[in-house]
């Protein structure tokens, strides 16, 4: 913080307001020092603004099927992301079958054994969610 010259002003009647001996001087002197301090505050505090919230698509500038493009891009050469992608399946199979993530990922169902024993991850991938729409079409979701 730089030094205003308020400031400077103020201090002197600090002092005097700190060590007089006087009542009235103390007080006096506080009251000066209490007005320099409240121009201080008005004319030479900046005021900020909160800034909004960005919101979950804008996060990192991108939406959230800009992400999933990227997960899948990285997933091609990575195993991290092949297994963040089976999460989010594993995620939309929860919901449609009502059962926990342990227990779908410990006996797979159909999809996700395909996508799992593809060597093309990308046409595994493809042939798992053909299989997964179907299945959502079955269920009119």
């Amino acid at each position: 913080m730089r030094v205003h010259s308020l400031w400077v002003m103020a201090i002197p009647f600090l002092l005097i307001a700190s060590f007089a001996s006087s009542y009235i001087v103390r007080w006096a002197s506080l009251l000066v020092a209490g007005v320099i301090l409240l121009a201080i505050f008005i004319w030479e505090v900046p005021i900020r603004y909160r800034t909004p919230k960005r919101t979950r698509k804008e996060e990192n500038g991108k939406t959230e099927f800009e992400r999933i493009v990227s997960m899948i891009k990285l997933a091609e050469k990575g195993g991290v992301a092949r297994s963040l992608v089976e999460d989010r399946i594993i995620g939309i199979y929860e919901i449609l079958e009502d059962k926990g993530f342990d227990e779908i990922k410990k006996s797979p169902n159909r999809a996700l054994r395909i996508l799992r024993q593809s060597d093309n991850f990308l046409e595994g991938l493809e042939k798992a969610l053909d299989v997964l729409e179907r299945e959502m079409e079955e269920m009119k979701i």
